[in-house]
């Protein structure tokens, strides 16, 4: 666990000195206007729970409750979620590339933002979205529905294995490429029984289904990303609209509506602790094996086993 936790924080580790905000929320005052339009007098709204002090105790069963609150939080204009997608809405499931705010973005985005939390699109806790939570994005920006993309919410189940798994892969590859190199022979790129391509004794790769970084990427429909990290990062700021300050600084508000330090680094930790914790998904066999297991322990066991 050590070893996965580790992994997890990965470069948002060496960021915990950006000196995050307790609270996003806690920057804006009553009374006032969000430069997108978004009115906050007499707001009366939840603000989010941020996992600093989580984090700073360095208790995994903590550290993984504060994750899971994050992820289901409906996140709203005090905390900084959504977009001016206009008419005054916050979320949209079709991009508008038409509002100029969107376009003024940083990092751009590709989508909505589409919901206010994680478990909108995730219904039971990190699991697939039904066809109706499908996602629409427009990375190009186009405006025009016929380039866009549409997307099933996947789920997260064995996230964090998922990710240990193509970080050995991409080891494996580099360590065939390395000895093609030394030898001065061709190989081919295997790794689990998975064929990646060619590899010359000078090195040079033709890759399939992979880039020619020869690093695993399984995360997102088209593996743009090697980390759930940064997988998460992405999610956030473009699902959910919370502008993570991993992507963007410390004090930068990078979308533009008038809160900074929406998703802290040790929020995004604290999520991806979550999300990486999650088991692979089972079987109905496997299920029914172990409520048999549990109601022969007693009342105790069956009460689990319901």
């Amino acid at each position: 666990m050590r070893k996965l936790m580790n992994m997890i924080r990965g470069a948002g580790a060496t960021a915990l000195t950006l000196g995050v905000a307790a609270g996003a929320g806690a920057l804006v005052d009553g009374g006032t206007t969000t430069p997108d339009g978004v009115s906050l007098n007499k707001l009366v709204a939840p603000v989010a729970e941020h996992c600093e002090q989580a984090i700073a105790g360095g208790d995994y069963e903590t550290i993984f409750i504060c994750g899971d609150e994050f992820f289901e939080f409906d996140f709203n204009a005090v905390d900084g979620g959504g977009a001016n997608v206009g008419d005054g809405g916050r979320y949209t499931r079709l991009p508008r590339a038409d509002q100029a705010e969107w376009a003024g973005q940083t990092p751009m985005r590709a989508t909505g933002p589409n919901a206010s939390s994680c478990v909108a699109c995730h219904p039971v806790g990190t699991s697939a979205g039904a066809a109706e939570m499908n996602v629409i994005r427009d990375p190009l920006h186009s405006a025009d529905p016929a380039q866009m993309i549409n997307r099933n919410t996947p789920h997260l189940m064995g996230s964090g294995a998922l990710q240990l798994l193509a970080e050995e892969m991409t080891t494996q590859l580099h360590s065939i490429k390395a000895k093609a190199v030394r030898l001065g022979v061709e190989f081919p790129l295997i790794s689990k029984g998975v064929y990646f391509g060619q590899v010359t004794g000078l090195g040079e790769v033709f890759p399939e289904g992979i880039d020619a970084d020869l690093v695993v990427k399984p995360f997102q429909w088209k593996g743009n990303f090697a980390t759930l990290r940064d997988f998460t990062l992405d999610a956030m700021h473009n699902e959910i609209g919370m502008n993570p300050t991993e992507l963007v600084g410390a004090g930068v508000d990078g979308d533009g509506d008038g809160v900074t330090d929406e998703a802290s680094v040790d929020d995004i930790t604290a999520t991806v602790i979550y999300q990486a914790g999650q088991t692979r998904p089972h079987t109905e066999v496997e299920l029914n094996q172990l409520r048999r297991s549990l109601n022969r322990m007693g009342p105790e066991g069956k009460n689990l086993a319901v």
